[in-house]
């Protein structure tokens, strides 16, 4: 391992890492979850600045053993410490092809099978909640086999009554059971790369093909029935081929980044539906200004905490961080292997696996 800066804390697995997910909720932002092989490991990471002593470490929870090697999680808005029993929950793409929904209460581990793929899932996302949104909690997922499907969840895992926030009205609520285990799946020109929902609206889905272009599709109730929803594409934008993920800034929602054979594209969405698109470069003299050379990007996480930090992996192993706005480079690690890359909710920290360890990085801003 050869890094610019030396990783805050590295935690040693009991086998390789294939992907890390920090939860993306307020109330389980310190959640981490841990893909292995052959089991998912949930820690309580407490950073720095939230300890008295000013120290950061990383605790297991639990290690649950999963069939199939889990490729991608994405995880629900349900999860919570402070219910009694505690839950935690996500939703798995396994390498047999299958999403399956994970739970736990730290002690017995649930399993349940959604639904399948004819081949190869590359991306798993979720909405999240959404006091304004007529719609309950969307899922989303896409892959080699060209489909995407996006689905609600069934009424008996939405949120109950009694968790309900007091700002959604009556009628949102109404509107939220009614669309409560919709679904609908579509076929793409090629392969899906990525999907993600808009961080505050969760009626817009993006999604990355493998030959270049960033689509946009629209969930909407059908002017022929109010009671169903329907998906349609709405704009789209290329990217150089090939493009092999994106993601959707929750610091900035008008930000998209995407990892293309040039680079890291950032693309700016206008109110009035016009993009605008740069590119970061990821090259050996580390230079981020617009340029055809460089080298490609294989996998892309914006932070959640700043639109101005970008975490880039390439296909040669190396995790660089980009400022979006200044030249310099926080972090550069060369290391044996990435087994996925995640952004702390609110803190600057990006957590990566690496073979057999999982290391999180304190990345300092630019000003």
């Amino acid at each position: 391992m050869e890094v610019s800066v030396e990783p805050t804390l590295s935690v040693a697995t009991n086998s390789e890492i294939v992907c890390v997910e920090f939860s993306p909720y307020e109330w389980s932002k310190n959640l981490l979850a841990v893909a292995l092989s052959n089991a998912i490991n949930i820690y309580s990471v407490h950073l720095q600045e939230e300890k008295e002593n000013g120290e950061t470490d990383c605790k297991l929870l639990c290690e649950s053993q999963v069939e199939g090697e889990c490729l991608h999680m994405a995880w629900s808005p349900h999860t919570s410490l402070h219910s009694s029993p505690p839950v935690v929950r996500l939703l798995l793409a396994t390498s047999d092809d299958v999403i399956i929904e994970f739970s736990t209460d730290l002690k017995s581990t649930f399993v349940k099978e959604l639904f399948r793929h004819s081949n190869c899932i590359n991306s798993l996302t979720c909405s999240g909640l959404n006091s304004s949104s007529l719609f309950p909690t969307l899922w989303a997922s896409v892959g080699d086999d060209q489909l995407m499907r996006v689905w609600a969840e069934a009424k008996e895992d939405t949120t109950s009554d009694d968790d309900t926030p007091a700002s959604v009205s009556m009628e949102v609520q109404q509107n939220q059971k009614s669309f409560a285990g919709w679904s609908e799946s579509i076929m793409l020109l090629e392969p899906g790369q990525a999907v993600r929902f808009h961080p505050e609206d969760s009626s817009m889905v993006l999604v990355c093909e493998v030959s270049g272009t960033l689509r946009l599709y629209r969930i909407s109730q059908s002017e022929d029935d109010s009671s169903q929803l329907i998906l349609t594409a709405d704009w789209s934008v290329r990217c150089p081929a090939p493009l092999l993920d994106a993601d959707w800034s929750l610091a900035d929602p008008d930000l998209i980044i995407a990892a293309c054979s040039a680079g890291v594209a950032l693309i700016n969405m206008n109110s009035n539906g016009s993009t605008r698109k740069s590119m970061l470069v990821l090259s050996g003299s580390h230079k981020n200004t617009p340029s055809s050379g460089g080298t490609g990007a294989v996998g892309v996480r914006g932070a959640r905490n700043t639109p101005t930090l970008v975490a880039a992996v390439t296909a040669s192993n190396t995790v660089t961080v980009l400022h979006t706005t200044a030249s310099r480079i926080p972090l550069t690690a060369h290391l044996k292997a990435v087994g996925g890359i995640s952004w702390h909710l609110e803190l600057p920290y990006l957590g990566v696996g690496s073979d057999r360890r999982l290391l999180l990085w304190r990345v300092d801003r630019v000003s």
